[in-house]
């Protein structure tokens, strides 16, 4: 598999559970009938309806807190793909170098 669809995988792991923990978080705060639909209370589906139309601007700094902490897990991802690609190009760097040792 080609290294960015390795990473690509990683990005869609990380966006897979973020997904799942709000849902989980919100299917918790939901009430459930006995015929399987669930029903969101109206308050929460009002703050989450105001939090979804707001800019990132707009949103308190406990609001903004949680985006920033989601954020930082794609920063890590980001920062670890990037000292793998650092540390295959040292790498490629010293082949190289050693190959026109050879030839010279």
């Amino acid at each position: 598999m080609p290294k960015t669809d390795e990473f690509r995988e990683k990005v869609a792991a990380l966006c897979h559970q973020q997904w799942s923990g709000w849902m989980e978080y919100l299917l918790e705060k939901s009430y459930w009938n006995h015929d399987g639909t669930v029903i969101i209370p109206f308050p929460l589906g009002v703050r989450w309806r105001n939090q979804a139309n707001a800019p990132y601007t707009d949103l308190s700094e406990e609001e903004k807190d949680s985006d920033r902490a989601e954020a930082d897990k794609f920063i890590a991802l980001f920062e670890e793909e990037l000292e793998a690609i650092t540390q295959d190009d040292e790498r490629l760097d010293d082949l190289l170098a050693d190959t026109l040792d050879e030839l010279i």
